[in-house]
């Protein structure tokens, strides 16, 4: 007679049998497509993990330097007053105002630490002269 094959492998001649081997070989795709789903899921969950631990490194970056800017914000306004303050953020405002999208998407000068220390050292030497 002619011999029954399923997923590459030949079945019994008894029916009984043959439905026990096919079934016996489904659970084993079955398993192996279950177990390639989860690496799959498992893969992803670290790609979002690694995603989600950057943002938040550059979350704590970015507060760091809030709070360096408010610092140095603090500095500007005990020294120079508070309307000195007022008018440079309008400035500001107005400048970002007349950007366009493409000059948005333009890197700009950031802060950086020399001028931070320029900014503390002139605030520093004028509260010096003050103390005189």
């Amino acid at each position: 007679g002619k011999v029954s094959i399923y997923n590459g492998v030949a079945l019994p001649k008894d029916a009984t049998q043959r439905r026990r081997m096919r079934n016996k070989l489904s659970a084993q795709v079955h398993r192996k497509r279950k177990q390639e789903a989860l690496d799959s899921a498992k893969q992803e969950v670290e790609g979002c993990d690694e995603v989600t631990n950057k943002l938040k490194v550059q979350l704590n970056d970015t507060r760091s330097k809030i709070t360096s800017l408010q610092s140095i914000m603090d500095a500007i306004k005990l020294e120079f007053g508070d309307q000195t303050v007022q008018h440079i953020l309008q400035q500001c405002n107005l400048q970002v105002r007349s950007m366009t999208a493409s000059d948005i998407d333009k890197p700009t000068r950031s802060v950086t630490s020399d001028s931070d220390t320029n900014i503390s050292s002139s605030i520093s030497s004028s509260s010096d002269e003050e103390s005189l």
